[in-house]
């Protein structure tokens, strides 16, 4: 049986999320996005499924993150009835975003540096990322290491050009994605893993986002107290065991506007 006040929080949360989607739904938000390139003009596949994970840990929050692992699987498909050998070329993948790497272009791989400097931009970081591939059928079975095979790795630059950076503009990366036979294959899921920077970053917000949040999390710390005492076993949970369970919302807000 649920206490009234728990249901009294449910109900205005639910009608906080609602009124906040929909209100926060009406202005479009800026986004930036991956671009997978092929080699050749005209390729004749497909990117599918393409998944980018992350594991977001309280140090990656708080104080001066570093930089954010991120995990980016993805596989081609080629034409039905067709030979994945017929359409074997280097991928690259361009990344909204810095890669930690060594400063500079003296070492950078050859192909990458020519295409970015020929195009007027100045190569700020390179270096390489680990690049494998998961057993479709090991997925999910605790396998580990041995449902991985490791493909070697990917060479990259980070990149931009000098006037932008004074204006306040952020460099991106290219990946040179070397060819497998595993990343066209029913078998195998290939993954790069990318040690990305200014992954998470605050933002100010509008009073209305602010007032939503505000809501949300008052509801979500109604809710979970109950909660946090049923798992830790006691009818009287402590104010910061239920913060750290219940008001993560509040690390989604980014700062005020003075």
């Amino acid at each position: 049986m649920s206490r009234p006040g728990c249901a009294a929080a449910a109900a205005l949360l639910g009608r906080a999320v609602a009124l906040g989607l929909l209100l926060l739904g009406l202005g479009p938000a800026a986004a930036s996005a991956q671009v997978f390139i092929a080699s050749k003009p005209h390729p004749d596949f497909w990117i599918a499924p393409l998944l980018i994970t992350a594991n977001v840990e309280p140090k990656d929050v708080s104080g001066h993150p570093g930089a954010l692992m991120l995990q980016v699987s993805f596989s081609i498909a080629p034409p039905p009835a067709r030979d994945p050998a017929e359409i074997a070329q280097d991928i690259f993948l361009l990344w909204p975003g810095q890669l930690v790497g060594t400063d500079g272009a003296d070492g950078a791989d050859p192909a990458l540096k020519h295409q970015v400097e020929s195009a007027g931009f100045k190569v700020l970081v390179h270096g390489h990322v680990a690049f494998s591939a998961r057993s479709r059928a090991s997925m999910g079975t605790g396998a580990g290491a041995a449902g991985r095979r490791d493909l070697g790795q990917a060479p990259f630059v980070t990149f931009a050009r000098p006037e932008g950076l004074a204006r306040g503009a952020k460099p991106v990366s290219f990946i040179r994605i070397p060819w497998k036979p595993e990343m066209a294959s029913l078998d195998w899921v290939p993954r790069l893993e990318l040690a990305a920077k200014g992954q998470i970053t605050d933002r100010r917000v509008s009073w209305l986002e602010e007032a939503f949040w505000e809501v949300l999390e008052a509801g979500a710390k109604a809710r979970g107290c109950s909660s946090c005492a049923r798992r830790a076993g006691s009818s009287s949970p402590t104010r910061s065991s239920c913060s750290r369970r219940c008001a993560c919302s509040s690390k989604r807000r980014g700062p005020r506007s003075s």
